[in-house]
């Protein structure tokens, strides 16, 4: 389980691990590099290394509570539970 692709290893095929943007940008590094033109070479986390920062940080079973309590249909309990959310992973806790 890779936590860390570079661009020349990605392909589109690659959404899953890497998402849209960065399967994008890892076929245009290919396409482009191919062609001589000079691209410089980056890299994306994976998927796995964001569930292994939830896990290591026991963020999983918080986020799930606060899931649990939003009311999809208010935009107010949706918006808190986003920031509250966003809040503990920026903080790692």
């Amino acid at each position: 389980m890779k936590l860390v692709l570079w661009l020349k290893e990605i392909k589109i095929k690659d959404v899953p691990l890497v998402g849209g943007k960065n399967a994008s940008l890892g076929e245009m590094y290919q396409k482009l590099s191919s062609l001589g033109v000079n691209v410089p070479n980056g890299f994306a986390l994976t998927s796995s290394a964001y569930w292994k920062f939830l896990e290591n940080n026991n963020l999983v079973e918080k986020i799930n509570q606060i899931i649990q309590k939003v009311n999809s249909k208010d935009l107010n309990s949706l918006t808190q539970a986003s920031r509250k959310i966003k809040k503990m992973i920026v903080q790692g806790k």
